[in-house]
């Protein structure tokens, strides 16, 4: 015979409650750590970028020619094998 088990549900625990802090206690808080006086990194440093050069983009286009070239021709012999 089959026991019927009772199912066991527990209480959900509760959340950790938020604190009220009152204003000026943030402010006293802020200004005793001394957050804000820190100096904050920017991101918008004036960086001077420099144009490649003329050689470096022809590089750059021959890099990726050749091997596209080379799958494309492979692809085509693949799909047409009498080509060959």
């Amino acid at each position: 015979m089959v026991k019927s088990r009772k199912a066991t549900t527990q209480a959900p625990e509760p959340s950790p409650k938020l604190v009220d802090i009152s204003e000026e206690e943030q402010w006293r808080l802020v200004n005793e750590t001394g957050i804000l006086k820190k100096a904050i990194p920017t991101a918008n440093v004036a960086t001077v970028e420099e144009d490649t050069p003329l050689a470096e983009e022809i590089f750059g286009a021959v890099a990726l020619i050749i091997p596209f070239s080379f799958l494309l021709l492979l692809f085509d012999m693949c799909v047409f094998p009498s080509i060959c």
